[in-house]
């Protein structure tokens, strides 16, 4: 132990020296301990591996009892036990490949590869693949299991059981390997069941801490006092149309909607953060006039259902089929952008209102800068399309995102930067660099003023519009973060990863408050529901599932889809969950049944309505705040 302890000390120390640009003192270093043959980083990992000193028949022998002890256990213990298994047969066909056992490392992946379970599929083809200690450097799967303990949940008594067994070993291979790499969670109580356990598992480190998900969530949605104006006003309106009736007397007025999907009749809502949680500059005025437009609209909203379906409206972006990468839809569904791998970004306006440049030079010095409809008049009124392209990116663009305003615009890229653009005058505002690795989404938090991106390096970097530097770097996924979501609130950002697991952070602290395990493949989408209450992700499998964020359980399954799935959006009731994909259609299910109380993990729902495309697949979805339904997608 002492051994492993002083090879691990010496492996860290050797990856500071060169992160640090130390090479000369790395260079002795690695001389004096006798590891100067070894190169860089594969020697590290070669060390770290070969710790236990254990030969391809001890391996064998060991993994081939813990098989032959879990198949003679009672069956209420089988299911804990087989939690063990995938990650004991990574790690000894790793420790064997750090040894230079490469013949007895292939025969030991052969005779146990198909006892894994079939989600970790994906996972088990690349182990196959590293067959040297030189493929460890880099490789993301080997970086996990080396940086991240194995978590798995354990009833005491099967736990008990195994430790008997595991001391009853000649041998302390396995056991070195749980000491090391595993975190159990021990529990009083009776084994859980394995549907209990399949729907949690998936992770590509097991379960997560429930310690986590005890703490308290503030998902409620608070009153904003901009709109109290706006509401008076609305109302006054109301009682000087309603007029009177055929009997002379005074039209009775009309039950105003709950909008926020809430019962409450108080000025505050359940559950919700304070609106001096997070510090904001003070508004402007396009962000309190787009406020007020948004209430006046969505106050008209139509009601959707199982009986009364939405309208669907199908934006087809033509001959990009193997350019596009992404789509975005304004909360207000006047502006579509499309994000492309040659670097472009085109944006389409959905309505009549045309899409206006800047005058030249020689106007534009003849405008004063003090008028106050300044930005409209440095606009050219003869240059208006429907179509602009905005050009700084020098690689792929992933994602984009609009502010709640449509002012600006942030988008996403392959060279590791997230661009602020301008949506009056089409051009970049600034460019932010956090990331040293390609950035796969943004998203705008719909208070304004911050945004947050997420990376191939593991983190997620929040942002606001005044600085150049991220204000919260959010670490604790074990692979690629590829989708980020923002709380209807604000204070809360949902992240999707490789690692098939979703979190939760708080904004003000940068704090993790949820990690929610079940998917079997990488999170491919997300959503809120428009009440704050439900958090629905969706996976590269076609699997869609619903959270309770109060409770961080698994409420309900939908399933239907055959490929990944792309896009997710409620409608403004949160009455249906609309999706689509790679499978080239559109799935509307009922969300108006789905509730904290009573519901089976694993319960799946059915499917209201399929809408087929020809051939298109679905980027995006968004239900306008009528409960219009907006799709959008490339034509094959």
């Amino acid at each position: 132990m002492a051994e492993q302890m002083d090879q691990q000390y010496l492996a860290a120390v050797l990856r500071f020296l060169k992160q640090s640009n130390l090479t000369m003192t790395a260079d002795a270093l690695k001389k004096e301990a006798g590891l100067y043959q070894q190169s860089g980083s594969e020697g590290n990992h070669a060390s770290l591996y070969s710790a236990t000193k254990s030969n391809p028949e001890e391996c064998r022998l060991n993994y081939q009892r813990l098989k032959e002890f879990i198949e003679s256990s009672l069956d209420m213990y089988r299911s804990e036990y087989c939690q063990l298994l995938l990650p004991i047969f990574v790690y000894l066909y790793l420790d064997l490949t750090a040894g230079g056992y490469v013949n007895e490392a292939q025969e030991f992946f052969s005779l146990h590869h198909k006892d894994q379970e079939s989600f970790y599929s994906a996972e088990i083809s690349r182990l196959k693949s590293i067959t040297s200690s030189d493929h460890f450097h880099g490789n993301d799967l080997v970086e996990s299991f080396n940086k991240n303990k194995f978590s798995i949940r354990m009833s005491n008594k099967p736990y008990q059981c195994l430790l008997k067994f595991l001391q009853g070993l000649q041998s302390g291979v396995l056991l070195s390997i749980i000491n090391n790499h595993f975190n159990i969670t021990v529990f009083d109580g009776d084994p859980r069941s394995a549907s209990d356990i399949q729907a949690r598992a998936g992770s590509l480190l097991g379960e997560p801490d429930l310690a986590v998900n005890k703490t308290k969530v503030l998902y409620g949605i608070p009153r904003d006092p901009d709109l109290a104006a706006l509401m008076a006003q609305m109302e006054e309106e109301e009682e000087q149309e309603m007029g009177v009736d055929e009997d002379n007397k005074p039209k009775k007025k009309k039950a105003k909607k709950d909008l926020s999907g809430k019962k409450s009749k108080s000025g505050s809502t359940p559950h919700a953060p304070s609106l001096t949680r997070l510090p904001l500059p003070k508004p402007r005025d396009c962000e309190l006039l787009a406020k007020f437009s948004a209430y006046k609209e969505q106050s008209k909203c139509n009601a959707v259902g199982i009986d009364n379906l939405p309208s669907i409206c199908f934006y087809t972006i033509l001959n990009a089929s193997d350019r596009l990468t992404g789509v975005s839809i304004s909360d207000d569904a006047s502006l579509l952008s499309g994000s492309f791998s040659d670097s472009l970004i085109n944006l389409w306006s959905l309505t009549p209102r045309r899409l206006l440049s800047l005058l030249d030079g020689k106007h534009l010095e003849k405008i004063p800068n003090s008028t106050e409809d300044v930005m409209q008049r440095i606009l050219d009124p003869l240059s208006g399309s429907v179509v602009k392209s905005l050009v700084g990116h020098s690689g792929p663009v992933f994602s984009t995102a609009f502010s709640p305003d449509n002012t600006l615009l942030i988008s996403a890229s392959e060279d590791g930067t997230v661009r602020l653009w301008s949506l009056q005058v089409y051009t970049t505002l600034m460019v932010y660099k956090g990331h040293n690795y390609p950035v796969w989404s943004v998203d705008y938090s719909p208070l304004g003023y911050y945004f947050a991106s997420a990376s191939h390096d593991k983190t997620i970097s929040l942002w606001n519009t005044e600085q150049a530097h991220p204000i919260r770097m959010l670490v604790g996924h074990a692979t690629d973060v590829d989708i980020i979501k923002f709380h209807p609130n604000g204070n809360y950002i949902a992240s999707g990863s490789s690692d098939k697991t979703v979190r939760l952070w708080d904004v003000l602290t940068g704090e993790c408050v949820r990690i929610l395990s079940g998917h079997k493949h990488p999170i491919s989408v997300l959503a809120f529901s428009f009440d704050g209450k439900y958090l629905v992700s969706a996976d590269s499998g076609g699997c869609i599932l619903v959270w309770g964020i109060p409770s961080a359980k698994q409420l309900a399954e939908f399933k239907g889809h055959k490929d990944s799935v792309y896009a997710l959006s409620f409608s403004r009731d949160n009455n249906l969950l609309a999706s689509g994909g790679q499978d080239k259609c559109v799935k509307v299910w009922n969300f108006a049944n789905i509730s904290e109380e009573g519901t089976a993990v694993g319960r799946t729902h059915e499917c209201l309505e399929t809408f087929r495309t020809k051939d298109t697949k679905v980027f995006t979805l968004h239900f306008t705040r009528k409960n219009l339904l907006l799709a959008s997608g490339s034509y094959l």
